[in-house]
């Protein structure tokens, strides 16, 4: 597992640990939860020359047990994790805001 993979799958370890505490909150979609797994790879990356995030995205798209990672996470994130915390972590700029998003 790459360094972008394993940051990643921690990250993914606090989407999983917000779901545990709203049960009444609206759900997050597909489609939010693939914005904030995309989201949370280029995070994954960020401070690395353009080139290099482009090549690890590449990568990690091409690498079939990264594509199931990214697959499970979304699943597992699909109307299970609160839309609330999952826009939260879209919107976040660095890891650390990440883990703020609850």
């Amino acid at each position: 597992m790459t360094k972008v993979a394993r940051r990643v799958s921690a990250m993914a370890v606090g989407v999983f640990a917000v779901a545990v505490g709203a049960a009444c909150a609206p759900k997050a979609t597909k489609e939010d939860c693939e914005k904030m797994a995309n989201h949370m790879t280029d995070i994954g990356l960020e401070g690395q020359p353009a080139d290099v995030a482009k090549a690890a995205r590449e990568q990690l798209a091409a690498d079939p047990k990264n594509k199931k990672e990214h697959e499970d996470l979304v699943t597992s994130c699909t109307g299970q994790v609160p839309k609330t915390a999952v826009d939260c972590m879209i919107a976040a700029k660095t890891t650390a805001d990440i883990d703020k998003c609850k």
